[in-house]
Parts: C-alpha cells; structure tokens; sequence
C-alpha cells in the first residue's frame, strides 16, 4: 500500500506512509468542502474497506495479514470520522447477525487477564496469526469461513466488530462499568497492536 491514497481519499487524508489522518479530513472541511459530499465519499470509502476487509477473512488461512491490519485501521477511522460515537447504528456490521463463538471466547479469555502486559502480548500473537489465531490446515486446504463445520481461528475483524456490538449493548442497557472499561481497553490495544503488524513490522 505505502503511500498510496485509497480510493476516493482526499489529498492529506493520509501520511506518507500510508496511516489514516484525521487532521487531512478536518482541515478538508474547514477548508469549505461540501459536507454531505464529503460523508458520502467516507460512506462509500468505507463500504470498499469493509468489502475488502470481509473478503480478506472469509477466506482461510489470511494470506496478508499486514494488509488485513491497514484496512482494518482505515476501516476504524473511517467509522470514527463519519458516526456519532460506539452506539451509532452506523457501526453495525450486516455480516455478523450473531455474535461469533469463537471470538466471544477470545474476549472471555481477555477479560480474565489481570496483567497489562500479557494481556497485550496475547491480543498481539493472536492478531499476528498464533495461538487462537492460527488456522490449522485440515486435510481439504483452505477453507471458507462460512458454512464450515470446524471452529474458526480468531480474525481480527470480527473481533473488533464483536467488542463494537458487546460494548453497544452494555452502553444502552448500562452494563458494569468494569466490564465496559475492559472492553474498551481490549479494543484499545486491539487497534495498537494492528497499528504494529500494519506499519513497524
């Protein structure tokens, strides 16, 4: 990708090295631009990530796992400039009707970690395609994710999109606000981690 603009991307929506800039949008519209027409190119920006992104993960084993990373970085910034915070219905995610097993299982695991820098060393090997999130080669090859019998490696955009729809329901419902700030940093050091295997590896 390098410094390539994604398509529809304004000049200085993104660094030289590729990373989203939120400062290239803000000074997009302060300039004048036209709002709506701007939050129409996100909206249709972000469904070309999302298809991309989705396409990427149906398909096992993730071939490109540092690409997977920056699409899901762009993805999370695009959501973030364009919607009106973790409860906006616009961060939904029409593939994940339900919410994964094996992802839900991951965030358990998560959660009972107590010591910050396990628990980032976790979500980065899982991220980065070890432990939970290694896909094991069966006897018929790669495998599509949907209608498969066997249990689905964690992929990292189902996990982010699972942590969204959790942390949706306890914001409506008032959920423990424990529970909630863990989330929230599990999301939180999610993203750290895809910024690593993105752009520093």
């Amino acid at each position: 990708m390098g410094g390539a603009q994604g398509p529809g991307m304004p000049a200085g929506a993104g660094g030289s090295t590729g990373q989203p800039d939120p400062d290239g949008w803000r000074e997009l519209l302060r300039g004048g631009e036209d709002v709506a027409q701007v939050m129409s190119d996100m909206a249709n920006i972000l469904d070309e990530i999302s298809g991309l992104e989705g396409r990427d993960e149906e398909e096992l084993p993730i071939r490109d796992r540092r690409l997977l990373a920056r699409l899901l970085l762009a993805r999370e910034e695009a959501r973030s400039l364009m919607a009106g915070g973790i409860q906006d219905p616009r961060n939904d995610v029409r593939r994940l009707k339900n919410v994964p097993e094996t992802e839900v299982r991951f965030i358990s695991t998560l959660v009972a970690i107590k010591a910050p820098d396990a628990l980032k060393k976790r979500i980065f090997d899982v991220m980065d395609g070890r432990q939970e999130g290694e896909y094991k080669k069966g006897s018929d090859g790669p495998i599509k994710v949907q209608g498969s019998k066997g249990s689905a490696p964690v992929r990292p955009g189902h996990l982010l999109d699972t942590i969204t729809k959790v942390l949706g329901g306890m914001y409506r419902t008032g959920g423990s606000g424990v529970t909630v700030q863990q989330l929230e940093w599990i999301r939180k050091e999610t993203l750290d981690a895809l910024q690593r295997i993105g752009f520093s590896q």
